[in-house]
């Protein structure tokens, strides 16, 4: 039997790096408090004040309005860059769409948090697998879990590999990065998307 997914919400493109984070807290790595999270932004406020940069996730992508002036370039169309990373994380990163339930504060190191598919699934779409998929010491992914996925492309002559690092090379250490992401909810469903045909990759003749 495949794993497969249905895509409920359209791919959302992002002009940034986005970490990977791991998959869903297990009670040996419970949430943390409120308070540890309102910890964690003020340290992160403070180390990157007037620096140009800061955290950027979670965003609610549904809004429009920001005070943020800041003008960023457009990175080019994934067609004229490189390919240099595949990987994916529980959870939607970004509030938006059809995924807005919050999964809670995680384990204070990216880990269970998140936003999950907010719909409803049909009993066979949410019935288990027979199988275990992606287990970590931080569990594992089962029907009706959301994942998002992203394609990282970089304007340097970088090759495909394991990390973000593949993104850079040695000719240029500060390259335009594109993340084109895909947000989606695991069912259990042969006729869904199969995960692995998406992350099939071909070389393309210059």
């Amino acid at each position: 039997m495949t794993t497969s997914f249905h895509q409920r919400s359209a791919a959302v493109i992002f002009a940034c790096v986005i970490g990977t984070t791991g998959l869903a807290e297990t009670e040996a790595h419970g949430p943390v408090s409120d308070e540890v999270i309102s910890g964690q932004r003020a340290e992160l406020s403070a180390a990157t004040a007037g620096l140009g940069f800061g955290p950027q996730s979670p965003r609610d992508i549904d809004a429009v309005a920001g005070v943020n002036a800041r003008a960023f370039g457009t990175a080019p169309s994934h067609e004229a860059m490189t390919l240099c990373d595949i990987h994916f994380h529980e959870n939607a990163e970004h509030k938006g769409g059809e995924f807005t339930t919050y999964a809670g504060n995680g384990d204070g190191h990216g880990n269970g948090t998140g936003f999950k598919f907010n719909g409803t699934l049909s009993e066979g779409e949410l019935a288990p697998i027979g199988m275990k998929v992606g287990e970590s010491e931080h569990g594992d992914l089962v029907p009706g879990d959301t994942i998002e996925i992203h394609f990282v492309y970089s304007t340097a002559q970088a090759a495909p590999g394991h990390g973000l690092g593949t993104c850079l090379t040695d000719a240029i250490g500060n390259p335009q990065l594109r993340v084109e992401a895909v947000v989606a909810v695991l069912v259990n469903d042969p006729a869904a998307i199969d995960f692995t045909q998406m992350a099939q990759v071909s070389i393309r003749p210059l």
